[in-house]
């Protein structure tokens, strides 16, 4: 499951218990609900239509769905920020803990091919048991892939958008 899974499966649950609260009739269809990238990345890193397709059957403005909605999300570690843009749109920021988290990952997965420690490279050196490859050698060999894992880091921590991609 993908990030963006789990948060429309975030919405879907509040959507059920706003339901089951009675703030939302029963029997509303939530298949258009859906949780995407926002047009534009300055309104966050996650929008959500929900309070669109379900006013008019639920029989409310979509921007009161949309703030029930919010109030319901903010609650969630995940979320940092739930706002309501226009008419009924739900923009979601979510936590930095989720991005810091992606640039560790990669810049951990870098040091484990670089020297001076490089504890992978140390790895396939005893695996290999070869006294014609040097530690050199397999430094060398893992040099392209430590570059371009450097360029991901590097556009990751440049448009942070983009690590939902990763995810």
């Amino acid at each position: 499951m993908n990030l963006f899974a789990e948060i429309k499966s975030l919405v879907l649950d509040n959507l059920n218990t706003l339901v089951a609260e009675g703030t939302l009739p029963a029997g509303l269809n939530f298949s258009n609900v859906t949780v995407e990238p926002p047009r534009d990345v300055l309104h966050g890193d996650m929008a959500t239509n929900a309070a669109m397709v379900l006013a008019k059957p639920a029989k409310m403005k979509p921007r009161d769905i949309a703030e029930l909605l919010a109030a319901k999300l903010i609650s969630d570690p995940r979320v940092q920020t739930a706002d309501v843009a226009g008419p009924g749109f739900l923009n979601l920021r979510l936590d930095p803990e989720l991005w810091f988290g992606i640039v560790t990952v990669v810049g951990a997965e870098i040091g484990l091919l670089t020297p001076p420690l490089g504890l992978s490279v140390f790895a396939i050196k005893s695996v290999i048991n070869d006294p014609t490859i040097s530690l050199a050698d397999i430094f060398i060999g893992t040099f392209p892939f430590a570059v371009t894992m450097l360029i991901v880091l590097i556009a990751v921590i440049a448009f942070p958008v983009l690590s939902l991609a990763l995810i």
